[in-house]
């Protein structure tokens, strides 16, 4: 009766999982149909390692040349195919043959790919169609920790009012579709053609009848880039923004094909399920005409308030100058200094930083007197500090009370500045550095990275490295890890960039390394000392932490388990296999493995790349 009982519920969440699959499947299979007229599905791209940059990063599936050999291949005859074997002649594979399924075919965009995009197992990108369509990609990026991508996003949706926006990591992104192809002939008796030079004219009815080119349509992506990053520069917003998605170019110059790659977009996946597929197809097109005027306009009121600034500041100037009796700052025609140099913007960044570091050492809200003296101290300002004719007072009091009328001290994090300060934490930094050596671990150098054997077939799958993990990062990393533990966010988030800032602010830290981190952290998952019970990784959501059942509790138990197992074995805590007993031994630093090793810490650790 137990075993049919057992059968049966691993039966019924078996079902539920296939169920589950089935409906990824059908999901994935809707998406790429409603995005196949929009992006190219011969030319898209995935994160890939790069050895100079040391990172992965976005890459074309299938480089120029696999192209070239790819659709010379698909156009000929099954006798000819077999004769066909090209010989790559640029690039990393130089000098080797080239294989249709693994260097043309296996880099298509399928609805397969998209299922494991969905599911967040991988990260595709896209470029725009040669067809005759595209999906423009607005990214939106706070790289620098900047606070106003939201802002950023209502002043791009107001004017792209079509858009499907997402949020990102870092940032926001839109996508909108576009059509540039041959449109309807519009009225030309219309004052506008009626105002363009004849050429102009001429040239605008042709691109009417025919539509535009890759590489014109690219050139109305730039231009777009560069009226909307001067629309954000007006209203102040720091985010860096880009116009992604572009249209590879194909042309025959001499008889062989020239390819110039789009700019990759990325897919709007990260919050994705079938009522966001059904928001993506309810979306209209927008046509390269009506996008274009869209753009001229939006630069001719730019240039507009843009000169109507420079005049106001050009009479603010003869104004304060024939006050002061001294020369005018600047010349009629001379540009308005840097933003990022003006004297109020650095009071205006420098002072929500003093406002929240004074309010954790003092508890009370600080003066104008305080915040003086802070810029004073830190000479933090321009000119001379005693200038009497300065309007440093008056400016630095505007910008201290609105900083304080937007401040809220409960939103202040818990704990920072108070890093370190646990007994117990100590404790367990000296009992680690009296029984504990290194540690050794695997990571990812590889993923799917393709072997062509001298037999002629393919092998692929994971190629790790084994890594030695040195005694003083491992102790620095428990110390810094359940420190963070001992003040926990809410919902028991623990950030990486979180233990990334204590890493430096307790003593003795050695270099950071992403790699050597998460073996430390799997392995304290492995031993009981931490539970991470949530690993669904999202927008605005990180891992969920808690303390685990060999977890310490106080330091009168680490001193009594310290007298009791001294210099022998480090219990609960520490197995006595993982220590390194002959430090006399020399091991190489890395070892490559070309197959797939046993893991000792979770999978997580493969989305890194090697140190």
């Amino acid at each position: 009766m137990y075993l049919s009982n057992t059968e049966s519920i691993f039966e019924q969440k078996f079902q539920i999982s296939e169920n589950e699959s089935a409906e990824i499947e059908k999901l994935a299979a809707d998406t790429f149909a409603a995005f196949h007229p929009y992006i190219n599905i011969r030319d898209c791209g995935k994160k890939l390692w790069d050895e100079e940059q040391g990172a992965f990063i976005p890459k074309h599936m299938i480089t120029k040349e696999a192209f070239r050999f790819g659709t010379i291949y698909d156009n000929l005859s099954k006798t000819q195919r077999k004769a066909y074997k090209p010989i790559f002649t640029e690039g990393k594979r130089k000098g080797k043959p080239f294989h249709y399924w693994a260097h043309y075919r296996r880099g298509i965009m399928s609805s397969e790919k998209m299922a494991e995009h969905i599911q967040g197992e991988e990260k595709y990108y896209y470029t725009g169609s040669p067809r005759h369509r595209a999906l423009p990609y607005l990214d939106i990026d706070a790289h620098n920790g900047e606070t106003d991508e939201l802002r950023a996003k209502e002043l791009l949706a107001d004017i792209c009012s079509t858009s499907l926006w997402t949020p990102s990591d870092r940032g926001q992104n839109g996508h909108f579709k576009l059509y540039y192809g041959p449109i309807r002939t519009p009225d030309l008796s219309h004052p506008h053609f009626q105002s363009l030079p004849k050429t102009e004219r001429s040239a605008l009815i042709e691109r009417i009848r025919v539509g535009l080119s890759p590489k014109q349509v690219n050139g109305l992506f730039k231009r777009a880039q560069t009226a909307y990053s001067r629309y954000l520069a007006f209203h102040r917003i720091e985010c860096d923004f880009e116009v992604k998605g572009h249209v590879t170019e194909y042309s025959h110059p001499t008889g062989s094909m020239k390819i110039v790659s789009g700019l990759l977009g990325k897919f709007p996946f990260a919050v994705w399920n079938r009522q966001r597929l059904e928001e993506f197809k309810s979306l209209p097109e927008i046509s390269w005409f009506v996008w274009e005027r869209q753009i001229q306009l939006l630069e001719k009121m730019l240039e507009e308030k843009e000169d109507k600034t420079k005049i106001n500041e050009t009479a603010t100037d003869q104004v304060a100058a024939e006050q002061s009796g001294k020369p005018k700052s600047r010349a009629k025609n001379e540009r308005s200094p840097d933003p990022e140099t003006c004297a109020f913007t650095k009071n205006r960044l420098e002072c929500l930083s003093f406002v929240r570091s004074y309010y954790r050492d003092h508890k009370s809200i600080p003066s104008h007197d305080d915040f003086l003296t802070h810029l004073k101290i830190n000479r933090l300002y321009t000119g001379d500090w005693d200038d009497p004719q300065t309007d440093r007072p008056h400016r630095t009091a505007r910008i201290l009370d609105f900083t304080l009328q937007n401040f809220d001290p409960e939103k202040l994090g818990r704990g920072e500045g108070r890093w370190g300060n646990f007994p117990v934490l100590d404790w367990l930094r000296d009992y680690a550095k009296h029984n504990f050596g290194g540690l050794t671990g695997t990571v990812l150098k590889y993923k799917d990275k393709l072997i062509f054997c001298d037999d002629g077939t393919i092998e692929s799958g994971r190629h790790c490295q084994r890594c030695n993990v040195s005694p003083a990062f491992v102790h620095h990393c428990i110390r810094v890890v359940l420190t963070c533990m001992e003040d926990l966010a809410e919902n028991d988030g623990l950030p990486e960039d979180r233990i990334v800032k204590a890493w430096n602010l307790l003593s003795g830290a050695p270099a950071w390394n992403r790699d050597h981190y998460a073996i430390v952290r799997n392995f304290l998952e492995d031993r009981g000392v931490v539970d991470i019970y949530d690993k669904n990784h999202g927008p605005n959501k990180c891992w969920r932490w808690r303390k685990g059942r060999n977890y310490p509790t106080s330091p009168e138990e680490l001193q009594r388990k310290l007298k009791k197992c001294r210099g022998i074995d480090l219990g609960y805590l520490f197995p006595r296999e993982t220590m390194n007993s002959n430090k006399d031994k020399i091991t190489p630093y890395c070892k490559v493995i070309e197959t797939n090793p046993p893991m000792t810490a979770g999978e997580d650790v493969f989305e890194h790349p090697p140190p």
